[in-house]
């Protein structure tokens, strides 16, 4: 899967220069990683394409598809890392048996876009086949900061006894175009361009 391998490469870039690595060939290092190969030919440098799930309504008295509720961070990948139990212990000496879980989330932030499509003349026979079809199609390229972190952490209580470690990763993406799909067909229904500032 080509995520993991994006995911990688920006974490590696964030990170920059190693305690034991030199200024100039850390710099050759950081500024050849462009153009390394991701996947096959496909480099960090290139358009890259995300396929996301979107919600759309469909009117049938004016046979019109309106599809406009997209979210900015699409959860693309969620990995639970460890799970397991121990005995904890308050500051009473009361002991619980605990159930711990360590994940990771890895999301698509896409910035502040608002795609809106609308299809006019879409009979209902047709769109009762075409609305679960819908995807739409993120054009763009990494942007700073790369990859944004959050982690989470929440503590066991006695009334809830489960202790939960994670990192919530954000892929950062310069989208440039939202293109709205039929997934069976593969037919582009709808396109609309963006410009993103650098901030």
């Amino acid at each position: 899967m080509l995520l993991p391998s994006l995911f990688s490469f920006a974490l590696e870039i964030i990170k920059g220069c190693g305690k034991f690595e030199k200024t100039e060939p850390c710099q050759v290092r950081l500024n050849n990683i462009y153009e390394r190969p991701i996947s096959s030919k496909l480099t960090a440098s290139d358009r890259l394409a995300f396929s996301i799930p979107i919600e759309c309504d469909y009117s049938a008295n004016l046979e019109r598809v309106e599809c406009s509720n997209f979210w900015q961070g699409y959860n693309w990948s969620h990995r639970l890392m460890e799970s397991k139990t121990y005995v904890g212990q308050n500051a009473f000496g009361v002991k619980k048996l605990i159930k711990y879980k360590e994940f990771e989330n890895i999301t698509i932030e896409a910035g502040k876009i608002k795609p809106k499509f609308v299809l006019e003349r879409i009979p209902p026979a047709n769109a009762q086949i075409l609305l679960p079809n819908l995807r739409l199609l993120m054009l763009g390229t990494l942007r700073q900061p790369f990859v944004k972190t959050e982690p989470v952490s929440y503590k066991p209580t006695l009334d809830k006894p489960e202790h939960i470690d994670g990192n919530n990763y954000g892929l950062v993406i310069a989208v440039e175009e939202v293109w709205l799909y039929d997934f069976a067909s593969g037919k582009v229904l709808a396109k609309e361009k963006f410009v993103q500032d650098e901030k």
